[in-house]
């Protein structure tokens, strides 16, 4: 099943959620909005759900412009996504809007983006070596 072939994205919301909920449950946290957070981090795994669901269905192809296509496809839906969370939530709060909450959001972005080439650098290597 594919779900239990990206068991790093699994371990990477339930790291994020922690990393999230703890600081705040310690009064310590950097940024004031949890929910906007907790949000983003599981947006970002759906999204890289499907973004993993379509460059696995394209390394098998042949073809290598296939497989490059997906792969900027997915990276482009993960930035688009990220734009506009970041822009509605931006619009939502107005002048209250918590920057630290969206330069945290951003480093998810690119730990969920780092886990992706990895996943893909293994699932490559192990189907063309």
């Amino acid at each position: 099943m594919f779900l239990k072939r990206i068991w790093n994205l699994h371990i990477t919301l339930i790291v994020l959620g922690i990393l999230i909920w703890l600081p705040d449950y310690l009064q310590a946290a950097p940024w004031k909005d949890v929910y906007f957070l907790h949000t983003t981090n599981f947006l970002l795994y759906l999204v890289g759900i499907v973004s993993l669901f379509m460059q696995e269905k394209a390394i098998g192809v042949s073809n290598p412009n296939v497989f490059l296509r997906s792969v900027l496809g997915g990276t482009m839906l993960k930035m688009f996504g990220m734009v506009i969370i970041i822009l509605a939530y931006v619009m939502w709060k107005r002048e209250t809007y918590d920057a630290a909450s969206i330069f945290v959001s951003m480093i998810f972005y690119l730990i969920y983006l780092s886990v992706e080439v990895m996943w893909l650098m293994r699932k490559y290597r192990a189907t063309h070596a």
